[in-house]
């Protein structure tokens, strides 16, 4: 993680606004409470998420998240990126689309589980495919305020991400890709609070292009948000083809 975020004190409102996260305060009041009392789920976790007070209402904001590959103490090279920014203007006025990249995540590290209220069926024990749309810190300030229960440190910077269905037993066998869709219940997509150190790796999503044509509103910058099946990219490199194929 860069030692800076790219944005220093980001209002809640601006999170929902700016970054797609609707249910920040919320899923932040939930995670906060999985970590006070570890063990409790169901109704009870979220009795404790209600009555959990967050005495701050802005964060800092990081744009990007890196996988440093090291092959010795003084060499290393840039292995993955995961993006993570909202829509903006460059020097000359035009609008750069907002990015919000897809990950690997492995839901069993912290009883993560248990925060997702997902029972975890698929193939990769443990592991769930999601969009990333905030990389952010507790301000350093509130955090013994916040966490007064904890014997060790909070995670150091988390991430607010929705989630997409389990990844299938087996792929479709057609092509040998694993087929996903947007998780959503009541109506809403499924989200959560993570720590950002549960990310694996950054992971590229296919469309799934039903009918003879495809609509003219898919574009490289809106097809995340407009298609609702996708299937797992296992061609980006030798590290997910031997995750996926």
């Amino acid at each position: 993680m860069a030692r800076n975020p790219a944005r220093r004190q980001v209002h809640f409102d601006g999170l929902a606004r700016d970054y797609g996260a609707l249910d920040f305060q919320d899923m932040l009041a939930e995670f906060i409470a999985q970590l006070n009392h570890p063990g409790v789920s169901g109704g009870a976790l979220q009795d404790y998420a209600h009555d959990t007070h967050i005495p701050f209402t802005r964060v800092p904001v990081f744009h990007k998240i890196k996988f440093i590959k090291s092959g010795n103490l003084n060499e290393s090279e840039i292995a993955d990126v995961v993006h993570i920014r909202p829509e903006q203007k460059d020097s000359h006025g035009q609008i750069i689309p907002a990015c919000f990249d897809t990950v690997l995540v492995e839901t069993s590290k912290g009883q993560l589980d248990l925060v997702i209220f997902i029972l975890v069926t698929d193939s990769y024990s443990g592991r769930r495919i999601a969009q990333v749309h905030v990389v952010f810190q507790i301000p350093s300030r509130v955090v013994d305020m916040v966490f007064p229960l904890l014997d060790n440190p909070p995670p150091n910077h988390l991430a607010y991400v929705e989630w997409f269905s389990p990844i299938p037993p087996r792929p479709d066998p057609k092509h040998l890709m694993y087929r996903l869709s947007r998780l959503v219940r009541n109506g809403r997509r499924s989200v959560s609070i993570i720590s950002v150190d549960s990310i694996i790796c950054s992971v590229h999503l296919l469309p799934r292009f039903g009918g003879l044509s495809t609509p003219p509103e898919w574009n490289h910058f809106t097809v995340l948000e407009q298609c609702q099946s996708f299937y797992i990219n296992p061609f980006t490199d030798m590290y997910r083809y031997l995750t996926f194929a």
